[in-house]
């Protein structure tokens, strides 16, 4: 099965096996499996190696969390696929309250003004950007960090910020914080 489609090469196959894990197939499979519904061996062997592919998408998910978590703690943010996937917010938007929120709590203390932030533009604009993005994906979002203190003044002291993308990114972080839940799902509604 594996030289009719070999996804270890192309780079969109890396989104295809989160996008296949995201959306349940593993379950599907595991589900057909226990009810004994596929008996054609050449279909169980395809589905054996696809259950393979699936195994190393949801690694494959785990690992690109893991590196966006190092890319905070760095404290150097870069305009990466990270950060602009949709697939990856909504995969992974739960492992940022995971063990107390420490990565959500690392991405806000980027923005503080007191802090260890490293005033740097490009990491301030993404910065506000994953902080918009998490207010998006996750359901409790924009609650969560309406409770980190001051997230919402620090954005909105970034409005005024010398660096046109910081000031961009300030301005569409603040929207979300502002805006109920279901307001912002009617204006995100078809932006991917």
């Amino acid at each position: 099965p594996g030289s009719e489609l070999d996804l270890s090469d192309q780079c969109g196959s890396q989104q295809l096996l989160i996008a296949l894990v995201e959306y349940g197939l593993p379950k599907v499979i595991q589900a057909h499996r226990s009810l004994g519904c596929w008996s054609d061996e050449e279909l169980l062997a395809t589905i054996e190696w696809l259950d393979a592919k699936l195994e190393e998408g949801m690694r494959l998910e785990v690992t690109m969390f893991d590196k966006y978590a190092n890319e905070v703690a760095t404290g150097a943010l870069e305009w990466t696929i990270l950060h602009k996937e949709e697939s990856f917010w909504r995969m992974n938007v739960n492992n940022f309250t995971a063990r107390k929120g420490a990565v959500l709590r690392s991405l806000v203390a980027l923005l503080d003004p007191a802090g260890q932030g490293s005033g740097n533009p490009r990491t301030l604009a993404i910065a506000c950007h994953d902080l918009g993005q998490f207010i998006i994906y996750h359901p409790n979002g924009r609650n969560i960090l309406k409770n980190m203190g001051e997230v919402k003044t620090w954005v909105m002291q970034l409005m005024t910020h010398q660096d046109p993308e910081v000031q961009k990114q300030a301005l569409m972080c603040t929207q979300k914080l502002m805006v109920s839940k279901d307001s912002l799902d009617l204006l995100t509604m078809g932006v991917a």
